[in-house]
């Protein structure tokens, strides 16, 4: 380790912190540390969601949320964070939305034009299953589209995969294992960032760990997530009152089908992704669990992803634990009005072509019939108890522009009001786009990181 270099600590070693740190120690000009809560990991991830969730540690284990039905905000923990445990999906987002991030940073760093050459190479990280490894579920969907009624039409997914070997291609395992050879890039895993170091200046000087030992950093980057980074900053004493706020996500609803097989031995949970022409997407999922008694069912996840009016925040509780609240705001509830009346549809399309023996709009055999014949009231009710949480949350340390005063960051990543410290994550998006979001995270750690280094390359750490 050399110790003559200035130190850059890097917390978090999820999609963001991988990028970050990886490109920062390329150039050999500091000593970068990245720090991670949970475990290392040598090998790829698998590619079945059900699979990498189920592994010890994979998961942080008491992240409550508050109010909702599903009492745990799933976050993956260890090297490759979110990206190692979730569905792998990836998506560019209609590039017209970040016409509205060039406005809200007044900075064309982060317009269209900018973007768009690197989601062009990120694309070239995805792959897809081959129709040949499609499972139940995925035939079903397929199946119910050709119906019609629907209007859906059925696209092969982009993942984060391996489809040969069935494994992850995170950037998590992907990035630093290009970076670990290099002497100025020291990974160090198992240790969980308690608080920031501050010193009497109002300067951040490096990171307390749970254990209460210190790493001394010339610049400290977050990149702990849209529930960590907050966390840390709320737990430090930061008193920005914007900090945790903002919370966006996407929800959605499943239904559960009943197939005639008990298993399908190696098929992954879902090869195969369906939209609608108003951009609902629908997840086939060939199982929905490992247990013995779901080894028949799988069924469809949908969410309308391009409906986020809710709003949530990132709090701290008593004990100083975070406590997650997201409310869906009124233009979700009437999208997921129409997101559950095309779920009961696929779900009776796919029994009536005999590709699902049954079809319920719930884990415990509620018929479709059932919700169909709701009114409005019951069904928001219905859907009140019945949300899925994806794992998809950001905004909660915004970025924005040197003049907004509710702005965490600036267009750079830089927090406001306190030297040495940037927030490099999904928490720094100023809005959610519609598509899932792994590559846009992944594109927003490339351009932040760059250019924070180029800052840092002119002025030293600051």
């Amino acid at each position: 380790m050399d110790r003559t270099l200035k130190t850059i600590v890097v917390v978090g070693a999820g999609t963001a912190g991988s990028i970050v740190a990886s490109r920062l120690s390329q150039s050999g000009q500091w000593l970068v540390v990245l720090v991670e809560a949970g475990g290392d990991r040598s090998d790829e991830p698998p590619a079945d969601l059900l699979v990498a969730m189920g592994e010890p540690g994979s998961t942080w284990p008491s992240l409550a949320i508050a109010p909702g039905a599903d009492n745990r905000f799933i976050r993956g923990r260890g090297v490759g964070g979110s990206s190692a445990i979730n569905g792998g999906l990836c998506a560019v987002p209609p590039l017209h939305q970040f016409s509205e991030w060039e406005t809200i940073t007044d900075d064309p760093y982060w317009g269209p034009e900018s973007v768009h050459p690197i989601f062009e190479m990120l694309r070239a990280t995805t792959a897809t299953y081959p129709r040949s490894a499609w499972g139940r579920a995925d035939r079903a969907l397929d199946a119910a589209a050709v119906g019609g009624r629907a209007g859906l039409r059925v696209v092969d997914a982009m993942l984060h995969v391996d489809p040969i070997r069935r494994t992850r291609r995170t950037f998590g395992s992907q990035g630093l294992r290009h970076g670990r050879h290099r002497s100025n890039l020291v990974v160090i895993t198992g240790d969980e960032v308690a608080r920031l170091a501050i010193n009497g200046q109002g300067r951040v000087t490096g990171v307390v760990l749970a254990n209460g030992n210190e790493i001394a950093a010339d610049h400290t980057v977050l990149c702990a997530g849209a529930v960590g980074s907050p966390v840390v900053l709320l737990r430090s004493g930061l008193t920005n009152r914007f900090i945790g706020k903002g919370l966006r996500n996407h929800v959605g609803v499943a239904i559960t089908l009943q197939f005639s097989e008990t298993s399908e031995p190696g098929t992954p949970v879902t090869c195969l992704l369906g939209f609608t022409s108003d951009e609902i997407q629908v997840l086939p999922l060939n199982r929905v669990g490992l247990e013995l008694h779901n080894a028949a069912f799988g069924g469809f996840l949908l969410s309308p992803l391009d409906a986020v009016s809710g709003d949530g925040t990132v709090a701290l509780d008593t004990g100083g634990e975070p406590v997650i609240s997201f409310t869906p705001g009124p233009d979700d509830v009437a999208q997921l009005q129409k997101t559950l009346r095309l779920a009961t549809e696929l779900g009776r399309e796919a029994v009536a072509r005999g590709a699902a023996r049954a079809a319920f709009v719930d884990s415990v055999g509620t018929p479709l019939e059932t919700v169909g014949e709701f009114d409005d009231a019951q069904r928001n009710a219905w859907l009140g108890d019945h949300l899925t949480v994806l794992h998809h949350a950001t905004g909660t340390c915004r970025m924005g522009s040197t003049r907004d005063p509710e702005a965490v960051v600036d267009p750079g990543g830089l927090v406001n009001g306190i030297e040495g410290l940037s927030v490099i994550d999904a928490s720094i998006l100023p809005t959610l786009p519609a598509a899932n979001p792994s590559l846009t995270i992944a594109m927003v750690a490339i351009k932040a990181v760059d250019r924070l280094a180029a800052t840092l390359g002119r002025k030293g750490p600051t």
